[in-house]
Formats: C-alpha cells, structure tokens, sequence
C-alpha cells in the first residue's frame, strides 16, 4: 500500500475533460488571500485544493483537478517517504 500526498497549493482547478481527476465540492472556505477547496474524489478520497484569491465555486459543484507529477510524494505504509 502506498499514499500519494500533494500540498493543497501545488493543484489546480481545470476544465474537467482536461484534468487528472474530478472532485465535488463539499467546502469553499474563503481566507481572505486564499480559498480552501474541500471535496471528494469519485473514489471517495479526501482532496483540498489551495487557491489564490476569490473565485465562485459552490458546494456539490464538481470540478476537474490538475498537478504536476513534481509535486507528487509516495508515502509507504509507515508513512516513509518511497
């Protein structure tokens, strides 16, 4: 078993036929600077998503997501990086 970790800043929101994955929305939290997007994967993961500034994403909205595989960290099941 491994876990795919990626800080919230590194992922971005795109159209969903040109992304990596999809979320639905289940939070927008509005920081001020920042906007914290919370949601599930298809598959039932957990996903945020660090934006900047304010955009108009709603909750149930569904989204496509984008990263670079750069950012990308494998945890092993004893939470060491692989």
């Amino acid at each position: 078993d491994a876990t795919l970790g990626i800080r919230p800043e590194h992922i971005t929101v795109v159209s969903q036929a040109t992304g990596k994955g999809l979320l639905t929305i289940e939070v927008v939290e509005m920081l001020g600077e920042s906007t914290y997007v919370h949601g599930l994967t298809p598959a039932n993961n957990r996903l945020t998503i660090g934006l900047r500034g304010f955009n108009d994403l709603r909750h149930a909205d569904s989204v496509g997501y984008d990263f670079d595989l750069g950012n990308v960290h494998l945890f092993d099941s004893t939470g060491q990086v692989v």
